[in-house]
C-alpha cells in the first residue's frame, strides 16, 4: 500500500511538471540585494501566550545558492524581533510573563510553483530569548525573574504575492509560536 501511494505521488509531481505547475520560471522571488520586511502574529505555544507579535526583515544576498535543475533558488538572510506576553489572576496576587525574542535567519528560497505568484522558502534561526516573570502580591514582593538563553527556530514558508510588491505569509516552524500568520513588503 506504502508503495502504491510513493508511485502515485511521484507521478503526480512529473505530471504537474509536464502541466508546467512546477518547474519555475527563470528568476527566484527574492532576488539578490531584494529588502523584504513584515509584521507576523505567532500562533499556537508562544511561549504559553495566546498570541505573539514578530517584526521581521530579510534582505537577498545571492541567487543560485545550492541550485537545484528547473527550480530557482536563493539565499537571504534576515532578523527579527518578536514579543508574546500574558497576565493570569489569581486569589493571592498577579503573576506576568513575558517574553522578548532577537533572531537573526538563514533563509533558502526555491521556487516551486510557476504560475503561481508564491515564494516557498526554508528558515534556521539563531538568537537569544529574555523571560521576565513577575509575580506581584500586593505587599512589595519579590523582584521580577529575568532569565532567557539562546534559541533555535526553524521554518517553512510560503509568500503569496498579491502585488509584485505585497504578500501574505504563512510559516510553520519552532521559534516563537508553531504557526506565523503576517504581510511582507519587498522593496
Amino acid at each position: 500500500m506504502k508503495l502504491t501511494k510513493l508511485v502515485g505521488l511521484c507521478l503526480l509531481l512529473v505530471g504537474f511538471t509536464q502541466a508546467g505547475i512546477m518547474n519555475g520560471p527563470g528568476n527566484p522571488h527574492l532576488s539578490k540585494g531584494d529588502i523584504i520586511v513584515g509584521a507576523r502574529l505567532a500562533l499556537i505555544d508562544a511561549y504559553d501566550a495566546p498570541v505573539g507579535f514578530i517584526i521581521n526583515g530579510e534582505f537577498g544576498l545571492m541567487e543560485g545558492f545550492l541550485s537545484i535543475p528547473h527550480f530557482p533558488t536563493s539565499l537571504g538572510i534576515g532578523a527579527s524581533l518578536a514579543y508574546s506576553g500574558y497576565t493570569q489572576t489569581y486569589y493571592y496576587g498577579e503573576y506576568s510573563y513575558s517574553n522578548f525574542e532577537i533572531m537573526t535567519h538563514g533563509v533558502y528560497h526555491v521556487k516551486l510553483i510557476k504560475k503561481i505568484p508564491m515564494d516557498t522558502y526554508i528558515a534556521l534561526s539563531l538568537g537569544f530569548n529574555i523571560e521576565n516573570n513577575d509575580l506581584d502580591v500586593g505587599i512589595g514582593g519579590d523582584p521580577p525573574d529575568r532569565n532567557g538563553g539562546f534559541r533555535l527556530g526553524t521554518s517553512v514558508g510560503v509568500r503569496y504575492y498579491f502585488t509584485n510588491n505585497l504578500a501574505a505569509v504563512g510559516e510553520l516552524g519552532f521559534g516563537m509560536g508553531l504557526l506565523r500568520l503576517g504581510m511582507d513588503f519587498k522593496f
